[in-house]
This record gives structure tokens, C-alpha cells and sequence, in this order.
């Protein structure tokens, strides 16, 4: 009966690794984000008591850093696995894992389950003095993947594909890294 409970603890602490490091690297990256805001005299607003995890009700933005030129509406994305690509199709979909490439003149291969990206509101709760700045929607992900792709459309061919990083536009929002954003917010200063 020991072995059992030892073995199902064992099996409990393996799986909440991503989370405790998605976790972790959140709250370093919160730590350093405050004290940019403090020695700089930059503002940080929450949109919610659990910002941190990215849960933000109405699928809204985690967080907004307002410079003096323009404010950074910013929404978490949760990768579980380090080593697994993120693949976007389009703006409204993504899968976890790369895209299957057999032949260039055939349209990519999706092995994997594909998951909706729900519209994000970039705008949620924004507060008014915001409106004569730019806002600046950004999808931080965080912890951060090692390879990012994006397919502009389902049935789309292997020249279509494109290998993307950090600061990579996907229709209305631009896929950034932690250490991007806390660099750009360093910069507009």
C-alpha cells in the first residue's frame, strides 16, 4: 500500500513540473517587471487578482504597462513543454508540435490536435487615459517554447510555413518572449 501512495505521489509530482516552472518563471518575470515600473517611473495595471497565471475572465489582457508613449495590453500564453514547437494557424487556432512537411507541392500534413485561440480582448478594462496612447497588443509566452510556426491556413503549402520568433506579427496581436517586453518597455522610456 505504501509502494502505491509513494508511486502516485511520484506520478503527481512529475506531471505539476510545467506547472510549478511556468510558475516560477512567471514570478521572476513579475519581480523584474515591478522594479522596471518602480525605477522608471512606469505604471503596471492588473486586470485581475490572478494576472500572474493568465486568468483573466472574458478571455480579456492579463496586464497593462503604460509608458510615457504608448501602453503595452499584454495576455499570457501557457506552454507546457519547452522542447515542443507551437504552431499558429492563422490567428484562431494552434497545436502543439511542427508542422509535417512530405512534400513541398502538397499542403502541410496536421498530425496533431488542433485547439481553438480564442479572440483575445486586447482593450479589456482599459481605463480611459489610455485613449491617446497607442496600445500595443502583445501574446507573451510564457515559459517560452524553443521553436515557433505559423500556417497562414489549413491546406496551406510548405513555402506558405514560416518559422517565427520573437516580436512576430500574427494579424492583431504580435508574439513577444519575457525578455522582449521587458527590453521594449525599457526602450520607450
Amino acid at each position: 500500500m505504501e509502494f502505491i501512495i509513494g508511486l502516485i505521489i511520484l506520478i503527481c509530482s512529475i506531471i505539476s513540473l510545467k506547472y510549478i516552472r511556468a510558475f516560477y518563471k512567471r514570478l521572476f518575470f513579475m519581480f523584474k517587471l515591478k522594479k522596471l515600473c518602480a525605477n522608471h517611473n512606469v505604471k503596471l495595471y492588473s486586470n485581475s487578482f490572478l494576472w500572474l497565471l493568465g486568468m483573466t475572465p472574458h478571455n480579456g489582457c492579463d496586464f497593462y504597462v503604460e509608458t510615457e508613449k504608448k501602453v503595452f495590453s499584454v495576455k499570457f500564453f501557457f506552454t507546457p513543454i519547452k522542447s515542443r514547437p507551437l504552431t499558429f494557424i492563422g490567428c484562431s487556432q494552434f497545436f502543439w508540435g511542427s508542422p509535417g512537411i512530405e512534400s513541398p507541392t502538397n499542403p502541410v500534413e496536421i498530425k496533431h490536435r488542433i485547439h481553438k485561440l480564442p479572440a483575445i480582448d486586447f482593450l479589456y478594462r482599459m481605463r480611459n487615459d489610455f485613449a491617446r496612447k497607442p496600445i500595443m497588443p502583445y501574446l507573451l509566452i510564457s515559459p517560452a517554447c524553443f521553436h515557433v510556426f505559423l500556417i497562414p491556413h489549413i491546406g496551406a503549402t510548405v513555402f506558405e510555413v514560416k518559422r517565427i520568433g520573437d516580436y512576430s506579427n500574427i494579424d492583431y496581436f504580435t508574439i513577444i518572449s519575457q525578455h522582449k517586453l521587458l527590453a521594449m518597455v525599457e526602450d520607450d522610456m
